[in-house]
């Protein structure tokens, strides 16, 4: 996994790349402006699973791609079950290596 400022950078190159607001994809995550502003720059403590798979739909991206695993950008509405789930098995993994390891 690509580190906090990267993951933002990310984030925000697709945002723009789309035209979007911040508002507009803190209301399609149902969170507050400011989060999203925390996750673009790389100020955001702990990444979120969910927030992490809610921004990708709203951008229309691989969640895996937002955290560097994957260099598959865009993705269907379709593929986006499969990604999701993949991507939970994955995490789920991840925090386990992190808890037993620090």
């Amino acid at each position: 996994m690509i580190n906090n400022i990267e993951i933002g950078k990310r984030i925000k190159e697709r945002r723009e790349e789309l035209g979007l607001t911040i508002q507009y994809i803190a209301d399609k995550v149902k969170v507050h402006k400011s989060t999203i502003q925390r996750y673009e720059t790389g100020n955001i403590k702990d990444i979120k699973i969910p927030v992490i798979e809610s921004i990708a739909k709203a951008l229309q991206v691989n969640p895996m791609w937002i955290i560097g695993e994957v260099n598959i950008k865009e993705m269907h509405s379709a593929e986006y079950e499969q990604v999701t789930y993949l991507s939970n098995i994955y995490f789920q993994g991840v925090m386990k290596w992190s808890e037993d390891n620090f």
